[in-house]
């Protein structure tokens, strides 16, 4: 005759000592708990699974049928709707509930603390990232400025980690680029900015947009037409084609001022190199 016996610790604490007794012959079953009988059955030569409580707790033994033989097994199911079940399960609810706001409240800390840090850089860290930035050495985009009319201030506006970086700029009204051009509401240029600190950026007056360059290109051109009526059209197009490939927006701008600066103007058109590109050009 198989004897078996568990050790089945309930919810609340409390030790038991299960039994299981299964005749050979017979089939008929004992099951006692702390010396004590729970149920009996008689004839049980096939699978059965019997249920009974330990206090609150719900108490399954089965007994398999394995061939020519049984296996044994004994558990507390946690998952029947019980009421003690129930209260355990909403105690783990609330637990779990706990350990979110717990977790979530220490993320949030991490990000608060992280956003900080990167929004408030030291003094030594500020002045490495700008002088990187001013060798052009960042993550790269386009800012566009426009003036404020009402508080005389230059405006800026990029897009960096897909969200847009805006704010004003402690400029003079009559700001000019490194070529010379001033500055107009609505023009663009490019800017590097730091990966790590949204507010560090460095806009590089020396590489303006399509927009300003097609005013510097028209303007060269009237003044470059205005001041030799003799060329033909084409020909002053092919010039300032020339010298904005060669020089950028620094060559438009030697073009513009050519009557002031005469002498680099003069080394310029009367270069051998200039006068064949040009002569290229020129249908």
């Amino acid at each position: 005759m198989p004897q078996l016996a568990w050790t089945v610790l309930t919810q609340n604490g409390q030790r038991y000592q299960l039994g299981l007794y299964h005749g050979d012959t017979s089939g008929h079953v004992l099951i006692h708990a702390n010396g004590k009988v729970l149920l009996t059955d008689l004839s049980v030569l096939e699978s059965r699974t019997y249920t009974f409580f330990l206090e609150d707790d719900l108490c399954e033994v089965s007994i398999v049928r394995q061939g020519s033989g049984f296996t044994y097994g004994c558990e507390l199911n946690r998952e029947a709707n019980t009421d003690l079940n129930r209260a355990r399960k909403k105690v783990e609810k609330q637990h779990w509930r706990q350990t979110l706001a717990w977790t979530l409240g220490i993320f949030a800390a991490i990000i608060l603390v992280t956003l900080v840090v990167t929004r408030n850089p030291s003094e030594e860290r500020r002045e490495e990232e700008m002088e990187r930035l001013r060798m052009r050495s960042g993550r790269e985009t386009s800012v566009v400025l426009t003036l404020d009319a009402s508080s005389k201030q230059w405006n800026y506006r990029f897009k960096s980690y897909l969200r847009w970086q805006q704010g004003q700029l402690d400029w003079p009204l009559d700001t000019i680029t490194t070529a010379g051009w001033p500055i107009e509401s609505g023009d663009e240029f490019r800017l590097y900015h730091s990966p790590d600190f949204a507010q560090l950026f460095f806009v590089d007056l020396a590489q303006p947009g399509q927009r300003p360059l097609q005013r510097y290109r028209r303007l060269s051109e009237e003044r470059h037409y205005a001041l030799h009526p003799e060329y033909r059209l084409d020909l002053i197009k092919c010039q300032v084609k020339v010298v904005e490939e060669w020089m950028g927006a620094r060559g438009l701008r030697l073009l513009y001022d050519q009557t002031i600066r005469g002498k680099a103007y003069q080394e310029l058109v009367r270069s051998a190199n200039f006068e064949a590109a040009v002569e290229e050009c020129t249908p």
